[in-house]
């Protein structure tokens, strides 16, 4: 499902649907890679903004690839 997510640039928008039908456009902020145990990425802590964290491993799955973006 996430298997383009590597190639994904900063500055990138993403959009994602919620349940009501809403389109939620978000703005890619960071991205990196972490070991499996790096839970770091999970923390809710946002500063009040509104915030889409999507994980996905790489091709040999002994990393992490991290994506983070904030609500536009």
């Amino acid at each position: 499902m996430f298997g383009k997510l590597p190639g994904i640039s900063i500055g990138a928008i993403l959009e994602l649907t919620d349940l009501s039908g809403r389109m939620i456009k978000y703005k890619v902020y960071d991205k990196y890679l972490v070991d499996p145990s790096n839970v770091a990425c999970t923390s809710q802590h946002t500063n009040g903004k509104k915030e889409v964290t999507l994980i996905t491993c790489n091709s040999n799955g002994k990393q992490r690839h991290i994506i983070k973006a904030r609500e536009i």
